[in-house]
């Protein structure tokens, strides 16, 4: 293992904090363009980048992928420190992931089903209507099998709000199985192989399933078809750990990536989010987007004193990269919020008048995140410390443990 990535696994990896505000800001934005309605052509040149907005959970994705795998890596790394064999407790991962995911989902989660109703809350459908058309719509949410369920059982309305929850259900299942294959594959190399093997397969299945007629909403939303956003993450993390994927390749890599994505904007306008979708956008872009933010990842952990690093520290989006968690579950009825106070009468649709929305809905996020954070998340965090016990720090501490 490379002395450096020892370092830096053993603490806090500067600037990630900062890339998961920057992930958290882009889907407020790309939210509020849809919750408003904003025509395309309103925002002139920024419309390609508002309308491919929701690029921030891949982001996410590939930040969870990384962070996660380092930590494993990280507690395998302890173990042998103490010249025990590398391993790490599957049931404390299991229990720290639970306390850190599970309090402020299910408590917003109530917050929604008891609050919705209201006309001008539009992100949010009244649950008694959802369960009503569909019984296991809110079972299925509330147990993260929301994408499957909606599917390939019963496709239903139940709002931005609800409908967010995807994201969730993929992290939750590779939460469940990828901690347990490394486990269970102890070799570096068969590691690199099984993620490798994960990311191409589901490229190859979700060029199928696009073939086969499947909505581009379904492409976007099923664990199958999209474990590799977080896959990509992983590699890189098990890569770096062993000094496989030197600077100048991953450099290279991304410079590809980005000069695919550039192209599919300027070649197809919304990348991502037409209702048909593309098979370059939908299938390939969706790859080209997991590999280059999972190599911005990369850099940012590798150049801890880089200008970007530095920039990513700023005070306000480390913050917002802290509570980033709580503020994907609020920033929906947040933006009906701030669509009351910003849409009062009729309201010809401009830049600065958007811009104004957005900056009311990231306001009224952050404020109502940070109160959970604070009131609601920090003492679950507390007692996650009581399930790590790592040599090379203090029990409780890790690369930024609040994935």
């Amino acid at each position: 293992m490379q002395a450096e990535a020892g370092r830096v696994a053993t603490g806090t990896i500067r600037g990630l904090d900062g890339l998961r505000a920057v992930a958290v800001l882009l889907v407020i934005v790309i939210h509020t363009a849809l919750t408003t309605r904003l025509p395309w052509g309103v925002l002139g040149l920024l419309d390609p980048v508002v309308f491919s907005g929701q690029l921030g959970v891949d982001l996410f994705f590939a930040l969870s992928g990384f962070l996660i795998t380092t930590l494993i890596l990280r507690e395998e790394a302890g173990q042998r420190a103490l010249g025990r064999p590398a391993s790490f407790s599957l049931r404390d991962f299991y229990v720290r992931r639970s306390l850190r995911i599970l309090p402020p989902f299910y408590l917003v989660m109530t917050l929604l089903i008891l609050v919705s109703g209201p006309a001008w809350l539009s992100t949010v459908r009244p649950a008694r209507e959802i369960a009503a058309e569909a019984p296991g719509a809110l079972p299925s949410i509330l147990t993260f099998w929301w994408n499957y369920y909606a599917t390939f059982v019963h496709p239903v309305e139940v709002g931005q709000a609800f409908v967010i929850t995807w994201s969730l259900c993929v992290e939750e299942h590779f939460y469940l199985l990828w901690p347990a294959t490394l486990r269970l594959f102890k070799h570096p190399r068969a590691r690199v192989l099984i993620a490798l093997a994960v990311c191409v397969g589901a490229l190859a299945l979700r060029q199928g399933a696009r073939r086969a007629g499947m909505p581009a909403q379904s492409l976007d939303a099923v664990t199958h078809l999209r474990l590799d956003a977080i896959m990509w993450g992983s590699l890189a993390a098990l890569c770096r750990h062993e000094g496989w994927l030197p600077p100048s390749a991953w450099r290279r890599l991304a410079t590809l990536a980005m000069l695919f994505l550039v192209g599919a904007l300027l070649w197809h306008g919304d990348l991502l989010v037409s209702p048909q979708g593309t098979t370059l956008g939908r299938v390939y872009g969706l790859t080209a987007a997991s590999i280059l933010f999972t190599l911005v990842v990369l850099e940012v952990a590798q150049a801890p004193g880089s200008v970007f690093t530095r920039l990513l520290q700023f005070a306000p989006l480390a913050w917002m990269g802290r509570i980033s968690y709580g503020m994907y579950l609020l920033h929906s009825p947040a933006i009906d919020v701030a669509r009351l106070l910003t849409f009062r009468g009729p309201v010809t649709p401009s830049t600065g008048h958007f811009l104004l929305t957005v900056s009311v809905a990231v306001a009224i996020t952050t404020a109502a995140a940070s109160a959970m954070f604070l009131c609601w998340e920090r003492p679950f965090q507390g007692l996650r410390s009581r399930f790590r016990h790592t040599p090379l720090g203090r029990p409780g501490t890790g690369p930024n443990e609040g994935t």
